[in-house]
C-alpha cells in the first residue's frame, strides 16, 4: 500500500464498526478466536463494508447500487495518493483539476479525490443510470461545488469534454478502465439476475491453466460495461493515448489504472512510438491484489516518476544561451529534441545507438622517443584509466557516435606516440524500447540538469560520452577565432576568457 494510505497504519477494525454501525453489524459474526469477522463471499457484505468505511473514514454517505461495482477502498485510495505524490512533484498541486473517466455509480475517485485533497472534478459516464446515481452521490455529500457529472457519449473518449469546456484546461485524467475483453470476461464471470455478471469467490473458473489460480477472495457483481469492452484493456487505453496527443496542452498528465501486467508492454509500445512524451508504470500493490498504473505527459515539466535521477552539466559558451550549445551537442551525437517548453526539453536517444561494445584503451605503453611503439588492440574492459581521446570524422561503421571511431590517444611527449587500433562491434540483444528518454532542464546560465529514469539510464551513459567528447573538442562546434564575437555575456571580462576557454588556453 502507499505509505499514506491510513488502512496500511491501521487495517479496519471489524469490532468497532459493528458497534457503530447496525447495518454492518448484521453481516458481521465472531470467529472461535473472539475475533469479528466479515464474510467476504456474500457481495452485500462486501457492499455494506466499503459505504461504512466511506461514512466512518471519509465522512461520505455513498449509495452503491446492488448491480455495479463495489470499489475497494483502500485500492482507490492508492490511486488518488500516486497522483497526489506527482503532482507535488511537479509543482502541481495546488488549483488541480482532473478528470475521471468513466466515474460509475459511486464516483469515488472523484469524492475521495475531493474530500482527501481539495481537488476540483470533471467525472465522465454513459450508462444513463449510473450517471443519475453518481449526480446524486454527489449532491447528497455537499460536493456540487467541487464535483460535475458529464454525460458522455459512447464514442470519443475526451472529445466531448474538451468541446464542451472548450475554455478549461485540466491537471490530469484518471481511469478505471474495463479490464476484459468479451471472452475473456464469459470465462472469468457467470450471470447473474441482479447484475449482468458475478464472480465465484473461492472457486476457480475458466480455462484449465486458469483454474491453476486460486479463486477471488471477496465477492463482485457489475454491469458488463465495467467489466469489457471491445479489444480488452489494451484497446481501451489506446485510445485515450491518440486522444491525449490531441489535448496534450490542456491536460498536465495522463493517468490510468492497468488491471493486468502482460498489457503494460504493448502499451508503453504505442508511447514509445510518439515523439517527445515521457511514460512510467507504477504498481500499487492491495493486500494480495497488484494494479498497475500508466502515466504519461507531453509537458517537460512535469514528473511521471519522483525518483527521477538528475545530473547537472556544464554547457560550453556558445552564441545566444546555454540553450543553443546544449541543441549543438545532441545534434552532433544524434540525440534528438523537442521543441522548448517553458525553457525545458525532452530528448530521446535511439536504442539503436547502444548496440556496441563498450571497448576501452588500455594504460598508456610508455617507450622511449627513439624507439617505434608496436600496434596495440583495445580490449573490453570496466577500469576507467582518465585518458583523453581523440575522435576521426570519417563514415565507419560501428562509430560510439556520429564523430567516428576512437583511434588516436594523446600522451606525454617524452613517451612518443602510441598508435591503437579500435573497433566497436555490434551486440544483438533483444530490447522492448525504441528510445531512452530523457528531460532537460536549464538551471543557470550555463547549467543544465538532464533527469531520467532508472530505466533509462544506459541513455544517459550515452549522452554523457557525447557530452564528454564536446567538453573536450571544443573546436567542433566554434571557430576559436570567433568566440568573442558569438559570446554574450553580462560580465564584459567574460569576452577574452571565453576566447581563452575554447582555444584550451584557460578556463572560465
Amino acid at each position: 500500500m502507499h505509505p499514506r494510505n491510513l488502512y496500511r497504519q491501521q487495517a479496519p477494525n471489524f469490532r468497532q464498526l459493528a458497534a457503530k454501525y447496525e447495518d454492518f453489524r448484521k453481516f458481521t459474526s465472531f470467529a472461535p478466536s473472539g475475533h469479528v469477522r466479515l464474510n467476504f463471499y456474500d457481495p452485500e457484505a462486501v457492499r455494506c463494508l466499503a459505504t461504512t468505511l466511506l461514512k466512518e473514514d471519509f465522512k461520505l454517505d455513498v449509495h452503491l447500487p446492488s448491480d455495479a461495482l463495489v470499489p475497494r477502498i483502500p485500492a482507490r485510495l492508492n490511486y488518488i495518493l500516486l497522483i497526489e505524490d506527482l503532482l507535488k512533484s511537479s509543482g502541481l498541486a495546488t488549483d488541480v483539476s482532473g478528470i475521471d473517466i468513466g466515474t460509475g455509480p459511486s464516483c469515488i475517485y472523484p469524492m475521495l479525490g475531493s474530500r482527501q485533497c481539495g481537488w476540483n472534478f470533471l467525472a465522465t459516464e454513459i450508462d444513463e443510470a449510473s450517471y443519475n446515481i453518481a449526480s446524486s452521490n454527489v449532491q447528497k455529500n455537499g460536493l456540487q461545488d467541487k464535483i460535475i457529472v458529464f454525460p458522455a457519449q459512447d464514442g470519443y473518449i475526451l472529445r466531448d469534454i474538451m468541446t464542451t469546456y472548450r475554455d478549461a484546461n485540466f491537471t490530469f485524467t484518471m481511469c478505471n478502465p474495463p479490464f476484459f475483453d468479451k471472452d475473456e470476461c464469459e470465462s472469468r464471470f457467470v450471470p447473474d439476475s441482479d447484475a449482468d455478471f458475478k464472480n465465484t469467490p473461492g472457486e476457480s473458473a475458466g480455462s484449465p491453466s486458469q483454474r491453476r489460480r486460486w479463486g477471488p477472495a471477496s465477492a463482485t457483481k457489475a454491469k458488463s460495461k465495467e467489466l469489457y469492452v471491445s479489444g480488452g484493456e489494451v484497446a481501451f487505453i489506446e485510445r485515450i493515448i491518440k486522444e491525449s496527443i490531441i489535448y496534450q496542452h490542456r491536460i498536465k498528465l495522463f493517468t490510468t489504472l492497468v488491471g493486468k501486467k502482460k498489457s503494460l508492454t504493448p502499451l508503453k509500445q504505442i508511447l514509445d512510438d510518439i515523439d517527445h512524451v515521457s511514460f512510467a508504470s507504477h504498481m500499487i500493490l492491495t493486500g494480495k491484489t497488484a494494479r498497475w498504473v500508466l502515466v504519461w505527459t507531453f509537458d517537460p515539466n512535469v514528473k511521471v516518476r519522483t525518483d527521477m535521477i538528475v545530473r547537472p552539466f556544464t554547457v560550453p559558451p556558445v552564441a545566444h544561451s546555454p540553450s543553443a550549445a546544449f541543441k549543438k551537442v545532441c545534434d552532433f551525437g544524434g540525440i534528438t529534441l523537442s521543441k522548448p517548453i517553458n525553457d525545458a526539453f525532452f530528448g530521446y536517444v535511439d536504442a539503436d545507438c547502444l548496440k556496441f561494445r563498450p571497448w576501452t584503451f588500455k594504460p598508456p605503453i610508455h617507450v622511449d622517443a627513439d624507439e617505434s611503439p608496436p600496434l596495440k588492440r583495445s580490449r573490453p574492459s570496466t577500469m576507467s584509466i582518465g585518458i583523453l581521446a581523440k575522435f576521426n570524422d570519417d563514415a565507419d561503421a560501428g562509430n560510439l557516435c556520429v564523430a567516428g571511431d576512437e583511434n588516436t590517444v594523446d600522451v606525454d611527449a617524452e613517451s612518443g606516440e602510441v598508435g591503437i587500433q579500435c573497433c566497436m562491434s555490434t551486440i544483438s540483444y533483444r530490447t522492448d524500447r525504441k528510445r531512452y528518454r530523457f528531460v532537460a532542464i536549464p538551471t543557470a546560465f550555463d547549467k543544465i540538469n538532464i533527469e531520467i529514469q532508472p530505466s533509462n539510464e544506459p541513455g544517459l551513459r550515452y549522452f554523457e560520452s557525447t557530452f564528454r567528447y564536446a567538453d573536450r573538442n571544443r573546436s567542433v562546434f566554434m571557430d576559436p577565432n570567433v568566440a568573442t564575437k558569438c559570446f554574450v555575456s553580462s560580465d564584459p571580462s567574460h569576452a577574452s576568457r571565453a576566447s581563452d576557454f575554447w582555444t584550451g588556453k584557460g578556463s572560465l
